[in-house]
């Protein structure tokens, strides 16, 4: 196993790889709003029942049911630490808790509500940006082309969740840039804002970042585990604040997320007969679970897998293997929900320099996104 202190010295990263990664999305994003003619309104998934309701008033693009983005765009037109007017406006209060895309978003449209329909897909394109950048840095920092970085955003399916507005892609920005900070040895002030802000994107960094502050300690570095902790107390403290703003804890699971090992798997894997195209979820979930975890694997056997990005990846295996029905047979949500095992095992890839097991990891996850993208156009 190599010693991270015996890494090369690299020159600056290009931001080549980085522009290129926001470019093809822009194109994907282009394809994406030419039904809607390009309303990006369209991006805020807004409900057909929130038409002419307060906040929604810019949105002319309403569709079925919504989605998640649509909570977003409401909290991004107030200051980030004042509630959403009324708490039935949200689903859950997990929404607020994941303040840190609605509230830069807020900072740079000042709230103003059309122009948040500009600020909050620029804002993913940019993660998509710092995915490619945190790619590049690794590879370079292991002797590879920085141009491997491209391939990240395309492994972990980055363009589903532009197309709706979400919360993920800082967050995985966040959690990749403290991922290769971590093996590369970035300043423990660096990893304690990378850590606060993957938290404060979406909460679920909170097992990885746990996991990582163990590893500090079996590594004796105590002072990347006191930036952790530190990082876990901020968050802590925002979480109590919300339950105190809404008169509930705010970090609960929906109903139906989380279940007994294996069973959302096989329920999925068995109502998928009922689906329009069985075959179809059923090779998402393979290329989901099973490709990574073989890659994992075979990082394992050959002794190539550094020992945080390791545990991370188990984390990742956990996460997948405990996920409820609700997320593996809804087509959409286990290909941007379920992630840290991909983001964790590429990376796992590149440290370990082993380029066509990476390259294996992006083709699987462009094939995801592209089947994924194929059921929600057509239904």
């Amino acid at each position: 196993m190599t010693d991270p202190t015996d890494l090369p010295e690299s020159p600056p990263v290009p931001m080549g790889p980085a522009v290129v990664a926001v470019l093809l999305h822009l194109g994907l994003l282009v394809l994406f709003l030419i039904p809607w003619r390009f309303d990006l309104s369209a991006l805020v998934c807004a409900a057909q029942d929130r038409q002419g309701v307060s906040g929604y008033e810019a949105v002319s693009v309403h569709q079925k049911s919504g989605y998640d983005g649509q909570f977003y765009y409401l909290i991004a037109q107030r200051a980030p630490w004042l509630p959403v007017v009324q708490r039935e406006n949200l689903d859950v209060p997990s929404r607020h808790l994941r303040v840190l895309y609605p509230g830069l978003a807020w900072f740079l449209s000042t709230g103003d509500p059309h122009k948040l329909l500009l600020v909050m897909p620029l804002l993913n394109l940019l993660a998509i940006g710092l995915l490619a950048y945190a790619g590049s840095v690794l590879a370079q920092s292991r002797g590879m082309s920085p141009w491997w970085g491209v391939l990240l955003p395309f492994a972990v399916n980055a363009g589903l969740p532009l197309f709706r507005n979400l919360t993920d892609l800082l967050g995985l920005a966040m959690l990749a840039l403290l991922l290769v900070g971590w093996v590369i040895r970035w300043s423990p002030r660096v990893l304690f804002a990378l850590a606060l802000g993957a938290m404060l994107a979406r909460e679920t960094a909170l097992f990885p970042l746990a996991i990582l502050g163990v590893v500090a300690l079996v590594q004796r570095r105590p002072r990347e585990a006191v930036a952790l902790l530190l990082a876990a107390g901020c968050w802590a403290l925002w979480a109590g604040y919300l339950g105190w703003l809404y008169g509930e804890w705010p970090f609960m699971p929906a109903s139906g997320n989380f279940g007994r090992p294996l069973g959302g798997i096989v329920s999925a894997w068995q109502d998928a007969d009922g689906a329009t195209s069985p075959w179809l979820q059923r090779l998402r979930m393979v290329l989901m679970l099973v490709v990574p975890l073989t890659v994992l694997i075979g990082l394992v056997r050959s002794r190539r897998l550094e020992l945080g990005l390791g545990m991370v990846c188990a984390v990742g295996c956990v996460l997948m293997l405990v996920a409820g029905k609700s997320i593996w047979e809804d087509y959409w949500s286990y290909a941007r929900v379920l992630t840290v095992l991909p983001l964790a095992s590429w990376l796992a890839c590149i440290y370990g320099r082993c380029p066509g097991l990476a390259a294996g990891l992006t083709l699987c996850g462009s094939i995801t996104m592209l089947t994924v993208a194929r059921g929600f156009v057509s239904g």
